[in-house]
């Protein structure tokens, strides 16, 4: 059997439970983590690991420890999000109500920590053979195409991540990694509460099994799969070398 090694960082959410039936039902060694692992994950996956997705320096142990009980994770799913709403509930949200705490904690959980994970797991796309697919998906949501106020610290640390997987995409491109945002719609576009951890589960296998890099804003409808949304591509942002990016000598 190929090369099948998932790990599934951030277990408790979005679909932990039902990602790693299906990836195991594939064929899948599967390593799940979470601050505190249910049961129903540690019944299902083959190596369960406690992880705070708040201290990102924890990230490499997680790779670690996953490399020698079960090898090298060829597919790395970065599920953990932090989100504290209290804008939300007021009638004029200031959005620089927010604490510095929050926001340094949904920074790390939601931008730091991702990127703690995506250079472990490039780091070992590298020693992999050339047949083994090397996936690195990230739960996203909406906040990376819109501005709404309310929920200015979740919108600035998903647009960072967002503003990661189109760099490593570009970055990599000739190398076989394959980068995702993953975001579940409504079938009109719109973001939702009430997502589909099923559903979730068979795109992100979707992905992990197809043989080219799809659209790295991989927003989906449940029972449809990818769906993309009029309007949206402005969030692709265009790829540019350093001599495009900035002129060192104009003014000088």
């Amino acid at each position: 059997m190929a090369h099948q090694i998932l790990l599934f960082l951030g277990a408790g959410s979005n679909g932990g439970v039902a990602s790693i039936k299906k990836f195991k039902s594939k064929g899948y060694k599967v390593a799940a983590v979470s601050r505190n692992p249910v049961e129903e994950v540690k019944e299902s996956a083959d190596l369960v690991l406690s992880g705070d997705f708040n201290d990102p320096s924890g990230i490499t142990a997680i790779f670690e420890k996953v490399e020698r009980e079960l090898g090298t994770p060829n597919v790395v799913i970065y599920n953990a999000y932090s989100f504290a709403p209290t804008a939300l509930e007021q009638s004029d949200p200031n959005p620089l109500s927010f604490s510095i705490e929050g926001l340094i904690r949904d920074l790390n959980v939601n931008t730091v920590s991702p990127y703690a994970a995506a250079q472990e797991a490039v780091k070992r796309f590298a020693q992999l053979p050339s047949d083994v697919s090397k996936i690195f998906i990230y739960t996203g949501n909406k906040a990376n195409t819109v501005v709404a106020p309310g929920i200015l610290s979740f919108g600035m640390t998903k647009g960072a991540t967002w503003y990661m997987i189109q760099s490593l995409v570009a970055a990599f491109k000739d190398s076989g990694y394959r980068f995702y945002y993953v975001d579940e719609r409504t079938p009109d576009g719109k973001g939702m509460l009430h997502i589909s951890g099923e559903a979730h589960a068979e795109f992100f296998l979707e992905l992990a099994q197809r043989a080219d890099q799809g659209p790295p804003l991989a927003t989906f409808v449940r029972g449809k799969g990818y769906t993309a949304f009029a309007g949206e591509t402005v969030t692709n942002l265009p790829v540019v070398s350093m001599a495009e990016l900035a002129d060192l000598d104009y003014g000088s």
